[in-house]
């Protein structure tokens, strides 16, 4: 029984990551919002690091 629960577990693990979706669109559109964010906070006063990104 232990050992098929672990079959089982370790097969669901493999598939997923297998079929894991890349969001290139999702990261750029977070990438905008990120972008969107800093020119508001600076708007208001917000001073940024050089070095950050």
């Amino acid at each position: 029984m232990a050992a098929s629960s672990k079959l089982y577990a370790l097969s669901v693990v493999l598939y997923r990551v297998y079929n894991f979706n890349d969001c290139k669109e999702a990261a750029q559109q977070l990438s905008e919002e990120i972008v969107e964010a800093k020119e508001n906070l600076a708007s208001l006063g917000f001073k940024f690091k050089e070095n950050a990104k």
